[in-house]
């Protein structure tokens, strides 16, 4: 019964993310031109939430590699500690992909970790983030690699579901809501007789 149901949930994320791929497009096509109020800022794509901890990430992250210094190639594993999902990295790779996390969650590094104190396991999101990583990976690899997609070869990550947000269903509350235009999910705002 397990393996029906994972089935069913891995369509439901491939149908999800494939409607999530085109939100932007179909979102930036909606939106008012580029420098008109009610726009996205020049550079910004349309439907996408700002990441307001880019530079504090940014500072962070270019601190730890200058930290680093001649172990940024080493195994992860040798310089890092508590490492139980990442291993065979090379540490500097390991830094790189805890960055892309937190953008993909619209979070900085103190959302899973304590600064400084990077091993402690005193906050439930890293846990949860090991959680998921061996879910998109149980996704990838035991059913989206075994599906005939032509030449594309699709794979699920962070974003498919987040899209900068922490929480997923706020990003899919978001999507839905440009979907549904200005009738809204109860049809508020829908001409007389309930039919656009």
């Amino acid at each position: 019964m397990r393996r029906p149901a994972a089935v069913l949930v891995v369509l439901a994320a491939m149908s999800f993310s494939f409607a999530l791929a085109n939100a932007p497009m179909r979102a930036a096509a909606q939106a008012p031109p580029m420098g008109r109020p009610g726009g996205p800022p020049p550079g910004e794509m349309a439907g996408m939430p700002v990441d307001s901890f880019v530079a504090d990430r940014d500072s962070i992250i270019q601190a730890l590699l200058e930290d680093l210094g001649d172990r940024k190639d080493m195994p992860a594993e040798s310089v890092f500690k508590n490492l139980k999902v990442f291993k065979g990295l090379t540490a500097e790779r390991l830094v790189r992909v805890m960055d892309g996390f937190s953008h993909s969650l619209g979070v900085n590094c103190s959302h899973c970790h304590v600064p400084g104190h990077w091993k402690d396991e005193d906050k439930k999101p890293k846990q949860i983030a090991r959680d998921m990583m061996k879910m998109s990976r149980a996704i990838n690899d035991d059913y989206l690699a075994k599906m005939d997609f032509g030449n594309d070869h699709p794979r699920v990550g962070c974003m498919t579901c987040h899209r900068g947000e922490r929480e997923p269903m706020h990003a899919m509350r978001m999507m839905m809501r440009r979907e549904r235009g200005p009738g809204g999910p109860r049809g508020e705002g829908r001409p007389p007789g309930g039919r656009d």
